[in-house]
């Protein structure tokens, strides 16, 4: 597939020391140096993976008043790459999706980022004349083939499979499960997060589509690489 986002700063590397406190923060030993660096990741990396002494990827922060100086991009695993940056996901979906629109939704369609509609702020948003698709990404991580998700409780998961629960039939919903790493083979629905399970397959019943894909970094490209199967 063609299709990728391209990171256009420079990626150098760290050691990883620990995550802070605070959910954003880590520090990172860059240049024999311990920096404290950003982690873009809504929840603390080590429910899903022990970064400690590890190889990590870091990019320049470009705000001019960011706290710290660098984000963490991803960890280097054996020989490849696990992304950590999950907004990197929402960016590879849509140049996925815009890469695909002809083929895939036609040309009479306007596809958007972070618009609301219903009071939701979608991750995505496909429009036609008379219908409206969200497309809602969520981030797996893991190092382990199969992989369930969520992996831990979110409020924030719920809330939104409620509001999706009150959409009117004209707005389909698309729910991707991205993987971040290259050695997941299989996403399953975590059973054991029952209020999360018994809203997703309320919302599955309302005509909610579900796919999981595999999302790699090479080099400085990161890109929708497959299609990966999914256990509801």
């Amino acid at each position: 597939m063609k299709s990728y986002y391209s990171i256009n700063t420079p990626i150098i590397t760290g050691t990883f020391i620990r995550e802070e406190a605070h959910r954003f923060l880590c520090t990172v030993r860059v240049n024999s140096e311990e920096v404290e660096c950003y982690i873009p990741c809504s929840s603390h990396l080590d429910h899903f993976i022990d970064l400690v002494g590890k190889r990590v990827l870091l990019i320049p922060n470009k705000q001019a008043n960011s706290r710290t100086a660098y984000s963490v991009l991803a960890v280097k695993h054996n020989r490849h790459n696990i992304l950590l940056n999950t907004s990197l996901a929402n960016k590879a979906a849509y140049h996925y999706i815009t890469y695909n629109k002809f083929k895939s939704y036609g040309k009479d369609c306007i596809i958007s980022c972070e618009k609301s509609v219903h009071e939701y702020k979608s991750d995505i948003l496909i429009e036609w004349q008379s219908t409206r698709e969200v497309v809602e990404i969520k981030s797996v991580i893991s190092i382990n083939a199969k992989s369930l998700f969520p992996t831990v409780y979110s409020k924030r998961a719920i809330k939104q499979l409620e509001n999706f629960l009150k959409f009117p039939d004209s707005i389909r919903i698309h729910y991707w499960l991205i993987s971040l790493s290259p050695y997941i083979e299989e996403v399953s629905v975590n059973k054991a997060q029952s209020e999360y399970y018994e809203l997703f397959y309320k919302c599955l019943a309302r005509g909610m589509i579900c796919k999981a894909y595999q999302c790699s970094l090479v080099g400085s490209k990161v890109k929708i690489v497959k299609e990966l199967p999914i256990v509801l």
